[in-house]
């Protein structure tokens, strides 16, 4: 038999594996994603953001008490926990004002069964820092101030009681700001329309990897805003947001 005639198997295993070998890299590449993205997954990244050390509001005296230190969770990670007193110029009883940096490791993915308990959103942030927990929660929509363009969202804000505060008070205001100075309650508010256009370019697929790699902007992150007294009420509870705001929020 003539030996050309044979086909070269030893040829045939060359351009087979050459032919498999953009698999196995791509194989390799998924596998060392997916472990990174379990590493990464672990826990929330921490806030970028950072509540102010100190304070000049107009109207209060103005001191600072002991805060708590930051913490790095699976679902939310938070920065430093600053309060400060805040007792009224011309009359009124002393509140306290608390501003906690947070950022959420799944942003907008709730579920029904989580019970807001994921996500950017006030009740999140309540379930890992009990300080921040609101009871008889309801909603307030706000207009934003400095006369803006005509469409922009309004701000969220919560009032209510803390959980041993007498039924039917109201002793407790709540809000987060964005990096854009936008104040709301909800994941649908904090990230909304805003998160989703920002991620609107590129493959989902892409995005992953660029926040795996660092490389997309830092997104699902607020400064956390409680302004306490014993029995302020909600005109008092306003008032002083006013004034707050006009310090925290980004121009």
């Amino acid at each position: 038999m003539n030996s050309s005639s044979v086909p070269s198997i030893e040829g045939d295993g060359k351009r087979g594996g050459l032919a498999l070998r953009p698999w196995l890299v791509g194989l390799a590449l998924l596998a060392v994603a997916a472990t990174v993205e379990r590493m990464v997954g672990l826990s929330a990244p921490m806030p970028t953001m950072e509540a102010p050390a100190s304070l000049r509001l107009a109207g209060y005296r103005v001191s600072a008490l002991v805060g708590e230190p930051p913490l790095q969770g699976r679902e939310l990670s938070h920065g430093q926990l600053r309060r400060f007193r805040l007792v009224p110029r011309a009359r009124g009883s002393p509140l306290l004002l608390s501003l906690l940096p947070v950022r959420s490791r799944t942003g907008t993915e709730l579920s029904e069964g989580s019970k807001e308990r994921k996500g950017l959103n006030l009740v999140a942030v309540a379930d890992h820092v009990p300080s921040f927990a609101l009871n008889d929660r309801h909603l307030l929509s706000l207009p934003r101030p400095n006369g803006l363009a005509a469409g922009a969202k309004p701000d969220q804000i919560a009032l209510g009681r803390g959980p041993k505060d007498p039924a039917g008070t109201i002793t407790r205001l709540q809000t987060c700001l964005t990096p854009s100075g936008h104040a709301g309650v909800s994941a649908s508010t904090l990230v909304g329309e805003e998160g989703r256009a920002k991620d609107s370019s590129g493959s989902p697929a892409l995005r992953r990897l660029l926040r795996l790699a660092g490389i997309a902007p830092a997104r699902h992150e607020c400064l956390v805003v409680q302004v306490t007294g014993e029995t302020p009420g909600e005109r008092v509870l306003l008032a002083a947001w006013q004034d707050v705001q006009r310090v925290l929020r980004v121009p």
